[in-house]
């Protein structure tokens, strides 16, 4: 990330002071530029094989809580926090439901990530994905687990709780 970071600001340098010689300028801008792209492209696939390996190992997790609970005992248990870390999403939450929540962003933003679109519309599971939720009896609400609501409504904190 931090290389990504450095090609922008030098790019904004480079905006900013002009060379006096318009193809030099040209020349360094279109570098500028490649070079910002293949960072860019970098960056994103090392997000990508992080979010897709975080979503292997929480669907690894999600069968076993299906299955012979071996991994996680006390799925039904909340999670809870100190005094300092209360304000955090999955406070007061069944364990279950914060693996479930955890998978369904990775999830999410793995798609978008694999499509090249993370700016754009919403990715929606399938209903064999939603098989997934319904197996813990919770209950989703429709639009519940669009981006919006995975990233948390409220724009206090750009930390992933």
């Amino acid at each position: 990330f931090r290389i990504y970071q450095d090609v922008i600001e030098e790019i904004g340098k480079n905006r900013d002071n002009p060379s006096a010689n318009y193809i030099d300028a040209s020349k360094k801008a279109t570098q500028m530029e490649q070079k910002r792209i293949q960072q860019s492209r970098n960056l994103r696939n090392s997000i990508k094989e992080y979010t897709e390996n975080t979503r292997n190992a929480l669907k690894t997790v999600l069968d076993d809580l299906r299955g012979s609970r071996n991994i996680v005992g006390n799925p039904d248990e909340l999670m809870v926090f100190d005094a300092i870390e209360s304000k955090k999403r999955f406070h007061r939450l069944p364990i279950k439901e914060c693996i479930l929540n955890t998978y369904a962003y990775s999830y999410a933003l793995s798609e978008r990530l694999n499509h090249g679109d993370l700016y754009g519309g919403v990715v929606e599971l399938s209903p064999e994905e939603m098989t997934v939720i319904n197996d813990f009896n919770i209950p989703v609400k429709e639009g519940e687990l669009d981006m919006e609501n995975l990233l948390g409504s409220n724009k206090q904190s750009n930390s992933i709780d």
